[in-house]
């Protein structure tokens, strides 16, 4: 099976509405099983949703309900998932993985990643489709990968 990192973006050819996007976005969510926690890392700038039911969102719920936190956003959770998924990425790969990954941080900086209120646009839904396909569910066997 070819990797997410090819599949060319194609622009929806009709007219979608806001209720419509919120939609496709919620339903992302739940077929990527992602959480409403979120994690940046200092030390690469890499931030990201953390998968339900994973040791991270295991271990942030614990620091949230422990400290009494309000934000669901989390600094230095354990290793960068991105930055490992990086580094474990096919050389032939590498440079489709780091344009999502500097695609997905510029359009989604400063911004609440799971607000299902922001206005969203059909690009955003499938960049973050995209996006976490590859760093939770693209597995890359027996293939050479880089050693940085």
């Amino acid at each position: 099976m070819p990797s997410i990192l090819l599949e060319l973006y194609k622009d929806v050819d009709r007219p979608i509405s806001q209720k419509e996007l919120q939609m496709l976005n919620k339903k992302n969510f739940k077929n990527l099983k992602l959480s409403q926690y979120e994690t940046f890392h200092e030390n690469t700038g890499y931030f990201y949703l953390l998968k339900k039911g994973g040791k991270k969102e295991k271990d942030v719920a614990k620091i949230h309900l422990d400290d009494n936190l309000q934000s669901k956003s989390i600094k230095n959770l354990g290793t960068c998932s991105v930055t490992w998924k990086l580094h474990n990425t096919p050389k032939e790969l590498k440079e489709a993985a780091y344009n999502i990954v500097n695609e997905y941080c510029r359009v989604f900086k400063g911004r609440s990643l799971c607000d299902d209120t922001r206005y969203l646009t059909y690009y955003e839904v499938e960049l973050t489709r995209v996006f976490y396909i590859w760093l939770y569910y693209e597995r890359f066997s027996g293939v050479d990968t880089d050693r940085q």
